[in-house]
């Protein structure tokens, strides 16, 4: 479904694509609209962005993205050339935010944690009379949520629910500091913890899907080859480090398609001195060889921020087909 942004009309995918789910939401217009009745004018950093939907309808901003999630970065690119728009934004994960900017607007997440990794990182990069913008379908803004803003911002208002969207607004008002620490989280049963970053799934530690999984992960016998097994969407790397400390003989790719999972795995195996697994960040497993991998392992992923999607299930499936090797 296009987005209608007064005379234009943007055609938007979702990457994956998905027919039944769109590309933007009642979040993204109440921002929009938000923005052209204040007049806002500067340099604009947009934040968790999911599909460019921001970026698109604002071609002429001066502005830059910012984000988590490495599939939100693709669709960005996509829905730009699919949309000839003539300035294109760049994208940045949330880690690698350069410049300052004269207002934000900051598309609020289903976790509470990465809204909190969010807030703290831009926060450096905002100027004294920045303006912070929320935007978030009502069932994802909490009293929690204006805490968030409030905690890493400044004084926070929310607006009047609009087609089921809610906006916030923040001032900058309180000084910037260090983003929340990666929490250590032991694995009952294993030699290993999980460092867990603030934003990233299961952040309690083991959660029921890969806990089910985790005593089937095996001891690969050598066959007198190297071999080589892949964890799709690691999280935290738990089904990767366990694979690591039962086979030291093979090599472990771990990917994600988000920064912060990344981050957390590598510092999962850092700490756990495992030297045979690599955590990559990538879309399932791009980037694998085709017939390279001896074993996949993964808690697939069936979702897609807040929205349930077969297509990502779909695709990990078409994806460990490609990369095994033929017996």
């Amino acid at each position: 479904m296009n987005l209608e942004i007064g005379d234009r009309s943007l055609i938007l995918h979702r990457v994956p694509e998905d027919p039944d789910l769109r590309a933007w939401d009642q979040a993204d217009l109440y921002a929009l609209s938000e923005l052209k009745e204040r007049g806002l004018a500067g340099r604009v950093l947009l934040v968790l962005d999911a599909f460019g939907a921001l970026a698109c309808a604002l071609p002429d901003r001066d502005r830059a993205s910012a984000g988590d999630s490495e599939l939100a970065h693709i669709a960005l690119e996509s829905n730009q050339v699919a949309n000839a728009i003539a300035n294109p934004c760049p994208w940045t994960d949330l880690d690698s935010i350069q410049g300052e900017f004269d207002y934000a607007i900051v598309k609020v997440p289903r976790q509470k944690g990465l809204l909190d990794a969010a807030l703290a990182r831009i926060r450096p990069h905002l100027k004294p009379t920045a303006v912070v913008i929320g935007a978030g379908m009502t069932k994802h803004v909490h009293n929690s949520t204006t805490k968030s803003f409030e905690r890493w911002v400044g004084p926070t208002t929310t607006s009047l629910a609009r087609s089921r969207a809610r906006l916030l607004f923040a001032s900058v008002d309180v000084a910037a500091k260090d983003p929340l620490p990666p929490v250590e989280s032991p694995v009952p049963g294993e030699k290993f913890s999980l460092w867990l970053e603030p934003g990233v799934f299961a952040k309690k530690g083991v959660d029921e899907g890969s806990a089910l999984l985790l005593p089937w992960v095996p001891r690969l016998s050598e066959e007198g080859r190297h071999q080589v097994i892949a964890d799709a969407g690691c999280g935290s790397g738990l089904l990767a480090a366990a694979a690591a400390e039962r086979n030291p003989q093979a090599r472990i790719i771990a990917t994600d398609e988000s920064h912060l999972a990344v981050k957390s795995s590598r510092l999962t195996f850092e700490h756990a001195g495992f030297k045979n697994v690599e955590a990559r960040v990538a879309n399932i497993l791009d980037g694998v060889a085709d017939g390279s991998v001896d074993l996949v392992i993964s808690n697939p992923p069936q979702h897609q921020a807040a929205a349930l999607s077969q297509t990502s299930l779909a695709r990990f499936i078409d994806e460990a087909a490609r990369v095994l090797r033929s017996q």
